[in-house]
C-alpha cells in the first residue's frame, strides 16, 4: 500500500495566486512582456501539479486506496479551478476593446495639451465607465485604465517635451500598489498625478494672448540651463529689452525675472532629486555663481535648502 502525504491547496494558495497575475500584469507594459508569457509563468507550474497527479493515478492507481485516490482526485479538480481562474484575470484580449474607446483617450489628451481643468473628469468619467462594464473582471478594469492613463502622460510629454527637464516621467508612471485594493483607489491616484501635471503645466507653461510671450516661454523652459537674461532673451527674438519688460508683465501678470526664477528653481529641483550633483554644481549648471544666494533661492522657492531638500528626497525614495 502506498501512502500519500496530505497534500493542501487552500484559498490561501489561490490569493497568493491572484496577487502574482494581478503583480506580473502590473509590469506588463513596463517590460514588454506578453499575456502569453505571463499566462505561463503562472500555469506552468500548476500544470505540472496536474500532469504529476494524472501520471501517479495512470501508473499506482490500482495500488492506492479509496481515500488517496479522492484526494489525488481533489488536487486535479483544484488546479482545474485555479487554470479557470488565471485564464479569467488574464483576460484582455478582444473581448475588451469594446469598453476601451480611443475616442475617449484622445479626448483627455487634447484637453490636458489645453491645460483645461475638464481633464481630470474626463479621466474619472472614463475610468467609472470601464469598471462598470467590466464588473466582472476588476483586473482586465484596472489593466485598460492603466493603459489609457499611460498613453495620456505620453502623449502630453511628447507635446511638450521641456516637461523632461522638471518632472522625470517615471514619477507619473510609478504606482504605489499599497491602499489600492479598491477600484475608486486607482482612479484616485491616477487623477491625483494628472491634477499634478495640470498644475504644473498651468503654472510654467505661461498661456499669454500674444504669440510672442508664448514663444518665449517656450524657449524659456526648453534652455533653463542657458543663460537667460532679459538683454540675451531680447535680443534672442529681436525686441527691444524695455518692450520685452513691460509686454511680459502685462500679458502675464508676471515679471519676466521672477518668471526666470521660478523656472531655475524648478530645474534645480529636477537636478537634485534626479542626479547625484552637488548643491554648488547644480547652482553653476543653472547659471548661479553666487551659491549662498542660490540656496537662500531655492529655499524661498521650495522651503528647504539643498541639502535639506535633497536628504529629503532620497530619504522618500529610499
Amino acid at each position: 500500500m502506498i501512502v500519500i502525504n496530505t497534500f493542501n491547496i487552500s484559498n490561501n494558495n489561490i490569493e497568493d495566486i491572484k496577487k502574482k497575475v494581478k503583480k506580473l500584469q502590473s509590469t506588463n507594459d513596463h517590460f514588454g512582456v506578453s499575456n502569453h508569457t505571463i499566462s505561463h509563468e503562472i500555469k506552468d507550474p500548476v500544470c505540472a501539479i496536474d500532469g504529476y497527479a494524472r501520471i501517479f493515478i495512470e501508473d499506482y492507481g490500482a495500488q492506492v486506496d479509496n481515500e488517496g485516490v479522492i484526494l489525488i482526485e481533489n488536487i486535479r479538480n483544484i488546479c482545474k479551478d485555479t487554470l479557470l481562474l488565471i485564464s479569467k484575470l488574464l483576460v484582455i484580449g478582444v473581448d475588451s476593446e469594446w469598453v476601451y474607446s480611443e475616442a475617449d483617450e484622445k479626448q483627455i489628451i487634447n484637453s490636458l495639451i489645453k491645460k483645461e481643468d475638464h481633464a481630470i473628469e474626463l479621466f474619472n468619467k472614463t475610468a467609472e465607465s470601464i469598471y462598470n462594464v467590466s464588473s466582472d473582471n476588476i483586473i482586465k478594469a484596472d489593466i485598460i485604465i492603466k493603459k489609457i492613463y499611460h498613453n495620456v502622460i505620453k502623449a502630453v510629454y511628447e507635446e511638450y517635451n521641456w516637461l523632461n527637464n522638471y518632472i522625470n516621467i517615471e514619477f507619473f508612471e510609478t504606482v504605489d500598489y499599497a491602499n489600492k485594493e479598491n477600484i475608486n483607489g486607482f482612479t484616485e491616484y491616477y487623477c491625483g498625478k494628472i491634477s499634478y501635471l495640470l498644475t504644473f503645466l498651468k503654472k510654467f507653461y505661461l498661456e499669454a494672448s500674444d504669440e510672442l510671450i508664448n514663444n518665449i516661454s517656450e524657449y524659456i523652459l526648453s534652455h533653463s540651463d542657458s543663460d537667460l537674461k532679459l538683454k540675451i532673451i531680447a535680443k534672442k527674438f529681436y525686441i527691444n529689452n524695455t518692450y520685452l519688460s513691460n509686454t511680459f508683465a502685462i500679458k502675464t501678470g508676471m515679471r519676466f525675472n521672477d518668471y526666470i526664477t521660478m523656472v531655475k528653481m524648478a530645474r534645480a529641483r529636477y537636478l537634485f532629486i534626479n542626479t547625484q550633483l552637488k548643491t554648488y554644481e547644480v547652482g553653476y549648471k543653472i547659471g548661479y555663481r553666487d551659491i549662498n544666494y542660490f540656496s537662500k533661492l531655492f529655499k524661498k522657492y521650495y522651503g528647504k535648502n539643498p541639502s535639506e531638500y535633497k536628504n529629503a528626497a532620497s530619504t522618500n525614495n529610499s
